[in-house]
C-alpha cells in the first residue's frame, strides 16, 4: 500500500493540499471539509484503482477500525492502541489479501 500512497501523493497533490488547508482552517474539524475530502477520494480512486477494490472488499474491517477509533478517541494513546490494534491488524490483513489477489 505504500506505493499506492506515493502514487496518490504524486497524482493528487492539489486535492491533498486543498483538503489539508480546509482541515487547518477549520481547526481539525473534518466535518466541514466534505467537498475537498470527496475530491481527494475521487482522485485517489482514479490514481490507484486497487483502492476501490480495498474499500469494497475490506469495508467491514474499515468500518470496524473507524468505529474503534471514534469510540476510544478520549482514551490515552496506550489505551487506544490496546483497544484498536486488533481492528487495525484485521484491516491490514484484509488489504494484504486484496493486494495479493490483485497481483496474481
Amino acid at each position: 500500500m505504500e506505493n499506492a500512497m506515493e502514487t496518490v501523493g504524486r497524482k493528487c497533490t492539489a486535492q491533498m493540499a486543498d483538503f489539508e488547508r480546509c482541515i487547518v482552517a477549520n481547526k481539525g474539524d473534518g466535518s466541514k471539509c466534505v467537498e475537498p475530502q470527496q475530491a481527494l477520494a475521487q482522485c485517489a480512486a482514479a490514481a490507484v484503482p486497487m483502492l476501490q477494490t480495498v474499500k469494497e472488499q475490506c469495508g467491514p474491517a474499515i468500518r470496524a477500525y473507524d468505529a474503534c477509533m471514534h469510540n476510544n478517541a478520549q482514551k490515552s494513546d496506550d489505551e487506544l492502541t490496546e483497544a484498536c490494534t486488533p481492528a487495525l491488524r484485521a484491516l491490514w490483513a484484509c488489504t494484504e489479501r486484496v493486494k495479493a489477489e490483485s497481483s496474481s
